[in-house]
C-alpha cells in the first residue's frame, strides 16, 4: 500500500515538470493534479483503514508464512520482504503516515477545489 500511495505524487511530478515545459495550461494542471490526489486520497484512507482493522488486508500486504519444514521456515524467515499494512512502523505525533498523507490529501483536494472553483477560463 505503501508504494501504491506514492504513484500519484510520482505522477503529479512529471504532470507539474510538464506544466512548466509550457506543455499544457493552469487549469488542466489543476484538473490532473485534483484527480492524481483524489485517487491518492482513496488509497490513503484504504491504507488507514487497514491500520485499524476496518478493512481487510490486500494478500500483497500479508506476512504469511508456509512452511513445511524447517528448511523451507528458515528461507522464508530470511527471504522476508513484505511487511504486514497492518504495522505502523513509524509514527509523527501518534499519527501514522497514511493517516498524515490522507490529511494531507484532504487539504490538497480543497486547495484545488479552491482554486479551480475561483479561476477564470
Amino acid at each position: 500500500m505503501c508504494i501504491y500511495q506514492r504513484i500519484p505524487y510520482f505522477l503529479s511530478t512529471v504532470i507539474i515538470v510538464v506544466f512548466f515545459l509550457k506543455k499544457i495550461d493552469f487549469k488542466k494542471l489543476i484538473i490532473i493534479l485534483f484527480l492524481f490526489t483524489l485517487i491518492n486520497t482513496g488509497l490513503s484512507f484504504y491504507h488507514m483503514g487497514i491500520e485499524q482493522g476496518f478493512f481487510n488486508e490486500l494478500n500483497t500486504c500479508k506476512d504469511e508464512i508456509n512452511a513445511s519444514n524447517t528448511k523451507d521456515l528458515l528461507s522464508q524467515l530470511k527471504s522476508k520482504g513484505v511487511v504486514s499494512c497492518k504495522e505502523v512502523g513509524f509514527t509523527i505525533f501518534g499519527l501514522s503516515l497514511a493517516t498524515i498523507n490522507f490529511i494531507v490529501n484532504t487539504i490538497l483536494i480543497m486547495f484545488y477545489w479552491i482554486i479551480l472553483k475561483n479561476e477564470k477560463n
